[in-house]
């Protein structure tokens, strides 16, 4: 039959494991997967060499590298990351929607729903 159930995932994703593992336990259990991802404007840019970031997770900090070498082997990894969760995404057959965090909660998810509905072919 169908699926035993829905789930929508709500999260910035970045994860150094990635989402795949995740994704595969629900499909396996027949759950219908959504994945939403909320992330801030310029998230995904790096900052400006010797910026210190700071993970929210751990709590530790690291300089950006001012070698233009390291900085490309960074910006390739985190494109690499991105591109890993578009995959899974697509393998499970788990739409992605992409919502901005400088949007006001209700206009996010009003635009989430519109996007899944498009997704699913409800809209």
């Amino acid at each position: 039959g169908g699926a035993r159930g829905d789930a929508v995932v709500i999260s910035d994703f970045l994860d150094p494991r990635g989402a795949a593992t995740g994704l595969q336990a629900l499909a396996l259990r027949g759950v219908r997967t959504d994945l939403c991802r909320i992330s801030a404007p310029g998230e995904f840019e790096l900052p400006p060499p010797g910026a210190v970031l700071r993970d929210p997770e751990s709590g530790a900090y690291a300089p950006v590298p001012r070698d233009a070498a390291a900085r490309a082997a960074l910006t390739d990894a985190l494109a690499t990351h991105r591109a890993a969760l578009g995959e899974a995404a697509r393998r499970h057959r788990a739409p992605l929607v992409e919502i901005s965090s400088d949007q006001g909660l209700s206009a996010a998810l009003e635009g989430y729903f519109r996007r899944i509905a498009g997704a699913r072919g409800l809209a």
